[in-house]
């Protein structure tokens, strides 16, 4: 039998595109994981074996792993894979821990608004000076840039999985 492929409707519309965007960044960051670790290995071998240093690797990777950490955190969210204190968490009902959840997010969330202001700042003002790395004189506003990508995308995150939490605390009131 041929499944019918409906049309996902309603707000699933729109959170449907920015989950992917975040999963598929969230691939990425294990592929700049990846590039990181080859370019500290042929730094090593570039240093230790042949003598040659390479300077520009430690930048470049300084750079990479900074988009590595901002632009994953919301692939870290999508995947549950953030911090809660299990061994008390789960002896807490279902009710409690959606309730628990929401007031976190609350605080992640002024944070986190407070951050991306922050972060977007700082971009524009790099920008503005035309601000260079220290060792390769390289632009630092593309870097400083992915800063407040990824902390959008991750209040994004949140407020999905608040919408999430929400809707099944109102589930669980009404059954």
């Amino acid at each position: 039998m041929d499944k019918v492929q409906t049309k996902p409707k309603g707000i699933t519309q729109i959170i449907m595109p920015f989950e992917s965007i975040i999963r598929a960044l969230g691939l990425t960051c294990g592929v700049i994981c990846l590039l990181i670790a080859l370019l500290v290995a042929s730094g090593v071998v570039a240093r230790y074996w042949f003598n040659q240093p390479l300077g520009w690797t430690f930048e470049l990777n300084n750079f990479m792993f900074v988009a590595m950490v901002f632009l994953a955190a919301a692939f870290t969210l999508q995947g549950g894979g953030h911090v809660k204190i299990d061994i008390l968490y789960i002896r807490l009902s279902r009710r409690t821990q959606l309730i628990l959840d929401l007031c976190t997010s609350v605080l992640a969330l002024s944070f986190l608004c407070w951050l991306d202001w922050l972060v977007f700042s700082s971009a524009l003002h790099s920008l503005s000076i035309g601000e260079t790395s220290v060792l390769q004189s390289w632009p630092m506003f593309p870097v400083r840039l992915l800063l407040p990508i990824g902390t959008t995308l991750f209040i994004i995150q949140l407020l999905i999985e608040m919408g999430r939490d929400f809707t099944s605390l109102k589930k669980l009131r009404e059954g």
